[in-house]
C-alpha cells in the first residue's frame, strides 16, 4: 500500500519547527498585550470623574484633567480650558463657564448674564 502524497514543499529544518501549542500560546499573549496597551491609550494623564446634579434638575459629569476638563452634558461633550487669570477653579471654552467650589459644588453657565443654580456632587 502506498502512503498519501506529501506536501510539495520541502520539510523545514527540524530546528525551526515550533509546536502548534506554542504558536497558539504566543499569539494569545500578543493579543492580551495589545489589548492592555489599547486600553490605556487614552488614560495617560490622571483624571477624576465627578457627576453633578443641579437645583434646576440639570445633570452633567466633569472629567478633571491636567489644565482642562471634559464636560459631558445632555447637549454634548465640551472641552473647557482652565482660566489661568482666575484665582478660583474656573474653566471655559468661550461659550460655557464652569466654576467649581471646593470638591462638593459647582455652577455651569453659558457665557452671558443668565447664571444657573448651584450644582452638587452626586455621591456614588
Amino acid at each position: 500500500m502506498t502512503s498519501p502524497p506529501s506536501h510539495d514543499l520541502p520539510d523545514a529544518h527540524p530546528a525551526y519547527h515550533v509546536p502548534k501549542r506554542i504558536r497558539i500560546l504566543a499569539a494569545g499573549v500578543m493579543l492580551l498585550a495589545a489589548g492592555a496597551l489599547a486600553g490605556t491609550a487614552y488614560t495617560r494623564d490622571a483624571s477624576t470623574l465627578v457627576a453633578y446634579n443641579c437645583e434646576d434638575g440639570d445633570r452633567f459629569t466633569v472629567e478633571y484633567r491636567q489644565g482642562h476638563v471634559r464636560l459631558r452634558h445632555g447637549t454634548g461633550v465640551f472641552l473647557l480650558g482652565k482660566d489661568e487669570s482666575s484665582a478660583d477653579m474656573r474653566f471655559s471654552d468661550g461659550h460655557l463657564i464652569l466654576h467649581t467650589s471646593g470638591d462638593q459644588s459647582a455652577t455651569l453657565e453659558p457665557s452671558g448674564p443668565s447664571p444657573r443654580g448651584i450644582c452638587h456632587v452626586i455621591d456614588a
